[in-house]
């Protein structure tokens, strides 16, 4: 821990309005509200908290001169420590070792923090450094958004440590901390930005490292798992790093052939060939024009002819087929038809 006139940059000897001033100066550039985005200001602002909360107080400041960061801890016994310096001990170093008095570490600390640390403190060093929850939630992504990749705005409800207390629950003024009710966790509703990697699958995973519960016992906050889902497409469907597309064509241009504008799902527009005779399931295939390339597999386009039969034998459609059929000459076309709406 560092040393707390340090910390607020005054000396040992300082006034009580110095340390007020320094306070203010350091809460003001450190303050959250102006520091939104930049997590080290914040970890200063709690910082600067905390030591203002001991050098602020005359009988902390008092202590903490006396016994050093012991001085700070919960449940804290002057009265049993100076006994214990008395005993022939170094109050300020807290040497543990070669004690003639306690026989271990543990014999001290019961002495000076009491019932309560025996009770309280053992089980919050056992939990000490464990890390915060996880949080799972499941993320929505149309197919454009799976194929090409995207940055996504998600709002995300997690828990965090109370700022009013810090996360222990009270404060100085009022005791019980009445913003989250003495438990130091609040409920906290936050938009961040989520990167969809070209090319995310249904099912899968992504993993925002800190973005999930926070730790009670100053471990690292948990993360937050996305589950992947993406949404049916009305014309696409995708099959690994391959798409599928059924491309509705009419009789003529499946007798004769034709060029044909195709959207592909990576936004772009290609140019296929419709080659002359075709039959209802012939297979096109485009190369690289599926998903985005991932480690060199790019996938493709595969497309399928759908002919699509008239109601009527009386059609134009059918006219020109008829033509076709009965003298053999190909008929120029128009080139650059698309059928995606």
């Amino acid at each position: 821990m560092k040393d707390l006139y340090s910390i607020l940059g005054v000396s040992r000897n300082a006034s009580d309005d110095e340390i007020k001033k320094a306070y203010r100066e350091l809460a003001k550039r450190y303050h959250p509200d102006k520091n939104a985005d930049n997590p080290a200001a914040v970890e200063k602002f709690k910082e600067v908290n905390s030591a203002f909360e001991v050098l602020g107080d005359a009988e902390k400041r008092k202590l903490y001169d006396e016994f050093g960061e012991m001085a700070t801890k919960p449940g804290f016994n002057p009265d049993q420590a100076r006994q214990y310096a008395s005993a022939g001990q170094n109050a300020g170093r807290w040497n543990f070792s070669g004690s003639e008095n306690f026989s271990s570490q543990d014999d001290f600390l019961n002495f000076i923090f009491g019932d309560v640390f025996s009770s309280f403190g053992k089980a919050r060093s056992r939990s000490a450094g464990l890390k915060g929850e996880d949080i799972e939630k499941e993320i929505w992504l149309d197919l454009k958004q799976a194929v090409n990749g995207d940055q996504v705005e998600l709002a995300l409800t997690n828990h965090e440590s109370c700022r009013m207390c810090r996360g222990v629950g009270r404060t100085k003024s009022s005791g019980i901390c009445h913003i989250c009710s003495g438990t130091g966790i609040i409920k906290n509703t936050r938009n961040i930005k989520v990167n969809i990697p070209p090319g995310a699958e249904e099912g899968k995973k992504i993993r925002l490292r800190g973005h999930g519960n926070p730790s009670q016992y100053g471990g690292m906050d948990g993360d937050l798992l996305l589950s992947i889902r993406v949404k049916e497409h009305p014309y696409f469907r995708r099959d690994g790093s391959d798409v599928h597309y059924v491309l509705p064509i009419t009789v003529e241009k499946a007798l004769v052939g034709s060029k044909v504008s195709v959207e592909t799902p990576l936004g772009k527009t290609v140019l296929i060939t419709i080659p002359k005779g075709s039959n209802g399931g012939t297979i096109l295939r485009v190369k690289g024009h599926g998903t985005q390339c991932r480690a060199g597999n790019c996938g493709d386009l595969i497309i399928h002819l759908n002919i699509l039969l008239p109601r009527s034998l009386e059609t134009p459609e059918m006219e020109k087929a008829a033509k076709v059929l009965s003298t053999g000459v190909i008929p120029d076309l128009p080139e650059g038809i698309s059928y995606i709406e």
